[in-house]
């Protein structure tokens, strides 16, 4: 599915079901992972996608208000968050949609981009 300009998303987090360690971003928009949507597809890589978190869901739907307000929430730190995730995420999106990753969801999961 592509998104659009108008769109803000907030993706599932993955952890390893055997150690319990979150996957990096960029592990899981990875070939075969960046593919799969099916649960059966993650229980057989020993994958989870995780639930989106209350938090995640709040802040998003706050930020799609302010957007929607004409208020643009974002500093210098979200330009940067989000364009490391569509730089990552773009093999698989058939190039840079214009959708926004939820600011609140990137700022409070960082630290699961590699190198940020």
């Amino acid at each position: 599915m592509l998104h659009t300009s108008k769109d803000v998303i907030i993706p599932k987090p993955h952890r390893d079901k055997a150690t319990g360690r979150m996957l990096k971003f960029e592990e899981y928009l990875k070939l075969p992972i960046a593919l799969m949507y099916d649960s059966n597809h993650f229980n057989a890589q020993g994958l989870e996608a995780l639930a989106s978190e209350a938090e995640d869901i709040l802040d998003l739907a706050i930020e799609m208000l302010e957007r929607t307000e004409g208020r643009w929430p974002y500093d210098a730190e979200d330009e940067r968050l989000n364009e490391r995730w569509h730089e990552i995420s773009r093999p698989f999106t058939l190039g840079r949609t214009g959708c926004r990753v939820g600011r609140g969801f990137l700022r409070r999961h960082r630290h699961l981009f590699q190198g940020v």
